[in-house]
């Protein structure tokens, strides 16, 4: 029995060989009709390669990229800006730089142009209750004052005597109408 059995068993192997190899030479029957349907006579590894690639033209691609695309194009930008030491990183840093500058102009500009407007308005109040009088005159006090502040000053000096005489011969006229 177990010599019977020992010849039993490689008989099966034997087969299950012989069809391991049936089924390759019918795998390659099939493929090479393929191969040489689609392929000339003399094609290499490359023409497969070449096959692939012409398939994969002809396949419809979405219009824009894709999602991974874009994730892949967001994640090389971040790190194009936060790597040290590269171009990019420097030139979004200055970029940055000169945004800040410029909402800091902007913001010192508006509040330039407010204090200017609150001081003008501050100036038309006070302008109105200094100088006009009850008939909408200037007083002459208020021009003399003016005039003498003016002449004091260390920067006016020439015609000095001329405006002088002339500022006196103004007050004198004006205080003639008074």
């Amino acid at each position: 029995m177990s010599e019977s059995a020992s010849e039993e068993e490689p008989k099966p192997a034997q087969e299950n060989g012989n069809e391991h190899k049936d089924n390759k030479q019918e795998a390659t029957e099939v493929k090479e009709p393929i191969e040489s349907s689609q392929n000339p006579p003399d094609s290499s590894a490359l023409d497969t390669s070449n096959h692939v690639a012409k398939e994969a033209t002809n396949e419809i691609k979405p219009p824009g990229m894709s999602g991974y695309q874009n994730v892949m194009r967001d994640v090389t930008e971040d790190l194009k800006i936060h790597v040290p030491s590269s171009i990019c990183n420097r030139v979004s840093k200055m970029k940055e730089k000169v945004k800040q500058q410029q909402e800091q102009r902007e913001c010192i500009s508006k509040v330039k142009v407010k204090v200017a407007n609150t001081q003008r308005q501050a100036l038309q109040e006070q302008f109105n209750e200094w100088i006009l009088d009850p008939q909408g005159m200037i007083p002459m006090l208020v021009i003399q004052n003016v005039l003498h502040e003016f002449f004091q000053n260390s920067d006016f000096q020439l015609g000095r005597h001329i405006l002088f005489s002339i500022w006196v011969a103004w007050s004198n006229k004006s205080q003639e109408k008074y």
